[in-house]
């Protein structure tokens, strides 16, 4: 639904066919699986084993000499499968739906609205024409006072048609409007160049039928080429995003960066005839007056090269500097993307070990509690991988630590639990906790008739 709404402007009034609209759909629900896989198995280990615990299930397998790590074992499995699924989803599919889904928002992006002629209004949608229609019938087809700019010699509004009626029709192709004109006059300014001076006759013809051909293949989905945004960091795999990586490294950013590395080589001291003269780098020579030796002009001349060149290697300086942040927040973007296709897919066994002990803890099944909490512990990972992601890109964490923030939160949450889980601990269970607070009451209240009583004595 955010998609849809994001992109919604794009999609109306452009006359799109239903399967243009299925193709954007499908390739976005592609890009959603490895984000909805952890999901599922948080609800689904949840489920399971809170309907086992519900139902003495558990107890009864537990009492028979089987431990909760035989038991979850073959779910364990299935979940690792799972996280080869979400992984070849993000490094394969992905990518690629991506590329699909980006190529084709921007064919609609530049394809023009429908066509649609109204009455009383201009008209200049199609590419050598503007068109004025006073009424339409209710087929669509047939037009009364229809005014006609012709546009197609680029010479501004030189040649005008007026027509009492027509009818308009598109071929079987849909790329030609078949435009036919009864009872008009057609007004054109002719530029006549056999003359020294140039002259601009008017012709004026009368027809009782006119028959015009306008192209309308603007109006066409046209299909661009694919390899035309492959470079994107979201449609790279595994192997294209280290490519990608040591290209950045190697390409801009290591030039920028050896420039500010030698940019003491750029300061020299020159005499009048242009001849480098004293020392090569003369601002590493502390205490004695470098320009001693030279006459009062040439100083002069010497301050203002040096002002002028300094001004010039501080404006190098100031652009590489923001080219190298520009490049490092790049290369973040790559970098985040490496790291996303794997935390996404191992989150699939995170999650197990979070929901399974969860559910034998909870002993509830259905779809109620399993739900919520199922959420709420969802909600609460992606909030941390959101900020994560957002950190990195704002140079405040490395990608590495961005990426795996909220897998490294969620890791001791499930030993713990499993850990609870083992001893068949009660850290779920009401009871439990009011018998704790009934305890500490009784304890409280002894306290105090403790203090009491000595008190009184």
């Amino acid at each position: 639904m955010q998609f849809l709404w994001l992109w919604i402007d794009e999609f109306v009034g452009k006359g799109l066919e239903w399967y243009v609209i299925a193709q954007i759909f499908i390739y976005q629900a592609a890009t959603l699986v490895p984000l909805a896989l952890p999901l599922a198995v948080l609800l689904s280990t949840i489920m399971t084993f809170g309907n086992l615990g519900q139902h003495y299930e558990l107890v009864a397998m537990k009492s028979a000499g089987i431990s909760l790590r035989r038991i979850s074992m073959p779910i364990f499995i299935f979940c690792g499968m799972m996280m080869v699924l979400a992984f070849y989803f993000a490094n394969v599919q992905i990518p690629d739906a991506q590329l699909k889904i980006r190529t084709l928002l921007y064919d609609i992006q530049q394809q023009k609205p429908a066509f649609n002629i109204k009455e009383g209004l201009f008209y200049n949608q199609i590419d050598g024409y503007s068109i004025k229609v006073g009424k339409k019938d209710a087929d669509n087809q047939n037009m009364h006072e229809v005014m006609i700019y012709d546009h197609t010699s680029n010479k501004g509004n030189v040649s005008l048609i007026l027509a009492d009626d027509g009818k308009m029709a598109m071929n079987e192709d849909k790329d030609k409007l078949m435009v036919t004109l009864y009872k008009g006059t057609r007004y054109e300014e002719m530029e006549d160049k056999d003359n020294n001076k140039r002259t601009y006759p008017f012709s004026v013809t009368t027809f009782g039928k006119q028959e015009i051909v306008m192209d309308l293949s603007a109006f066409k989905l046209n299909r661009s080429d694919e390899d035309f945004f492959k470079e994107n960091y979201q449609m790279l795999n595994i192997l294209e995003l280290d490519e990608a990586i040591d290209s950045l490294n190697i390409g801009e950013l290591g030039k920028r960066m050896g420039f500010l590395n030698n940019m003491s080589t750029y300061f020299h001291l020159h005499d009048s005839s242009g001849q480098q003269r004293i020392v090569k780098n003369p601002y590493i020579v502390k205490g004695k007056d470098l320009t001693a030796n030279f006459s009062k002009s040439e100083k002069q001349k010497i301050y203002s090269a040096a002002l002028n060149s300094t001004r010039t290697l501080k404006g190098i300086a100031d652009f590489s500097v923001v080219t190298l942040q520009n490049g490092y927040e790049f290369e973040n973007r790559f970098r985040l993307e490496w790291h996303r296709k794997f935390t996404l897919s191992i989150a699939c066994i995170i999650f197990f070990f979070i929901g399974a002990p969860f559910g034998a803890i909870v002993r509830k099944g259905g779809l109620g509690m399993p739900m919520v909490s199922a959420i709420v512990i969802f909600i609460i990972y992606y909030m941390i991988t959101v900020a994560g992601e957002k950190a990195s890109n704002e140079n405040v964490f490395s990608p590495f630590i961005g990426m795996w923030l909220s897998s490294f939160v969620m890791i001791p949450l499930g030993l713990f639990l499993t850990y609870k889980a083992s001893i068949d601990s009660n850290l779920f269970n009401k009871e439990w906790y009011y018998n704790i607070a009934r305890k500490v009451q009784a304890w409280l209240q002894f306290k105090k008739d403790k203090d009491i009583i000595v008190e009184s004595e």
